[in-house]
């Protein structure tokens, strides 16, 4: 990977392990890979070199991509995505559905999760079907769901009701350095 995206992976993967010791609880840590890192053919070595070198084990990570990503067929990305799978690092569809329509790569593809774009979310009051329809071809694939942009309890609610596994927003913190977000697990655990 890029010099940057290794610093940004080395930083968070450490944070992650610090909060692992400081409160004893499985944290894991997200981060958007690229198209074009989707295409490098050490990808997976560099991650699983970084864990190593942190100490934290590989199922301690999530990447998220979006769906333009799959547009065409590409060898080197379904291969990239099978080699982090088989290292235990799950993989999220971020912004489903405000992209790639062809929906066959939800099959052929080892992903684990699909994040629900805040845009559905925030549409939730009296237009649910889309979200709801996310749900329930989620659910067959044996996908989680993740709703991006919950800002009401009124939203989360609804997202409980039609079934969707997790959900983030601002209704349950807004975006915080590492120490901040220290006192704020150190208040809320």
């Amino acid at each position: 990977m890029e010099k940057l995206n290794d610093w940004l992976l080395f930083e968070a993967s450490n944070q992650i392990k610090k909060w692992r010791q400081q409160f004893n609880r499985p944290f894991y840590v997200s981060v958007n890979i690229s198209a074009k890192q989707l295409h490098l053919p050490y990808l997976a070595e560099s991650i699983q070199s970084t864990m190593e070198f942190v100490s934290l084990p590989t199922q301690a990570l999530k990447v998220e991509i979006t769906e333009d990503h799959f547009l065409g067929e590409n060898s080197h990305i379904k291969n990239n995505l099978d080699l982090l799978k088989a290292l235990g690092v799950d993989i999220y569809i971020d912004d489903f559905g405000m992209g790639y329509s062809a929906l066959n790569y939800l099959q052929r593809l080892p992903l684990s999760s699909l994040k629900i774009d805040r845009s559905f979310v925030k549409e939730l009051g009296e237009e649910k079907s889309l979200v709801e329809g996310i749900i329930g071809m989620a659910q067959p694939l044996k996908l989680q769901v993740i709703a991006e942009g919950i800002e009401t309890e009124a939203q989360l609610k609804g997202l409980r009701a039609l079934g969707c596994d997790y959900g983030q927003g601002h209704f349950f913190a807004k975006p915080m350095d590492a120490t901040n977000m220290t006192k704020w697990l150190e208040e809320h655990l």
